[in-house]
């Protein structure tokens, strides 16, 4: 091998250092002072990562896209990498549907399913798709009154008996959408409320309020 079949770059930082010093001479190095590594770094044409592929070779190398990933800068010659995950359009997940292992699939996340996605729990859920439970045997519990003519509404994803007695009650009203609002007829008894439903109590004095889920 002659010293003429060695890359003359100018800009090759790894051939400069080589030429310009020898561990035996203190000179420039010739081809027969190279190691087998160096001698096939210096030899590698074209941009990329170094990879060393066996003893005293080397390859240039860059990073592949795959199916739904974009890479930027893959030789790295301009900077550091940008690997992007792309999806084909909104509304979607990766993992994986199909048996087995394998690449990462996209899966279809509607707006649905995402409402129920960031639900805190199961009530909530229901409470989400509109379903009721039918096994709900917990105990009454006291509902703090809101203030005079202030909606209460049920949250708690299932029917609820709310009884109300006591106070100095003027109007007791319905409302399922917080809109549009009925008049119950008696100043105290038993409402039921479906889940988000909501009473109204126009009062002077506090009345007291019990929840009996159902």
């Amino acid at each position: 091998m002659s010293e003429d079949s060695l890359p003359k770059e100018k800009g090759n930082p790894l051939f400069q250092a080589v030429r310009n010093q020898s561990p035996k001479t203190g000179g420039a190095a010739t081809p027969s002072q190279l190691s087998p590594e160096l001698d096939g770094m210096l030899r590698i044409r074209g941009d990329g990562f170094l990879v060393r592929t066996g003893v005293g070779a080397w390859a240039a190398r860059k990073l592949a896209a795959g199916s739904g990933i974009a890479i930027s800068n893959r030789d790295g010659v301009s900077g550091d990498s940008t690997i992007t995950v792309n999806v084909s359009r909104p509304n979607r997940l990766l993992g994986r549907v199909t048996a087995g292992a394998g690449n990462v699939e996209e899966i279809a996340c509607t707006d649905a399913a995402r409402a129920l996605l960031d639900d805190e729990d199961a009530p909530a859920q229901r409470v989400t798709i509109g379903v009721i439970g039918t096994k709900y045997t917990a105990a009454a519990f006291a509902i703090t009154p809101p203030a005079s003519l202030v909606a209460y509404q049920n949250s708690t994803g299932y029917p609820l008996d709310v009884i109300i007695s006591g106070g100095t009650v003027t109007a007791i009203e319905f409302s399922r959408d917080g809109v549009n609002w009925y008049v119950f007829g008696l100043i105290a008894g038993v409402l039921t409320l479906s889940p988000l439903d909501r009473v109204r109590v126009t009062y002077t004095v506090v009345p007291t309020m019990t929840g009996v889920p159902r």
